[in-house]
């Protein structure tokens, strides 16, 4: 029995956190989805919408949680904040930790 290569188990991978994801996120309108594999350097990226989550050796189980940190931040926190809260901003920081952030 022929073994895997890791590029061929990240892309079936990438298709199982598809399937994953993609209904969690379906109620909220949101359809621009991928998970990106990169094979020269084998990281992991979910990204939705404009955001980038990097997820490199995540279960599916841990990529739902960050897509539910995702959904956290962008329907709840947004429209709350009226003043700066430590709670709040340590929470959003928290949640957002692997978040690729873009280079200025």
């Amino acid at each position: 029995m022929k073994e895997k290569t890791w590029a061929q188990y990240l892309e079936e991978k990438r298709m199982k956190v598809l399937n994953a994801i993609i209904p969690v996120l379906r109620p909220f309108r949101i359809t621009k989805v991928d998970y990106e594999v990169n094979l020269e350097t084998y990281q992991e990226t979910l990204v939705i919408d404009d955001t980038r989550i990097g997820c490199t050796c995540n279960s599916i189980e841990a990529i739902l949680q960050e897509v539910v940190g995702y959904l956290f931040i962008k329907t709840w926190v947004p429209p709350r904040i009226l003043v700066s809260d430590p709670y709040v901003d340590h929470c959003v920081e928290t949640i957002t930790r692997y978040w690729v952030k873009e280079e200025q």
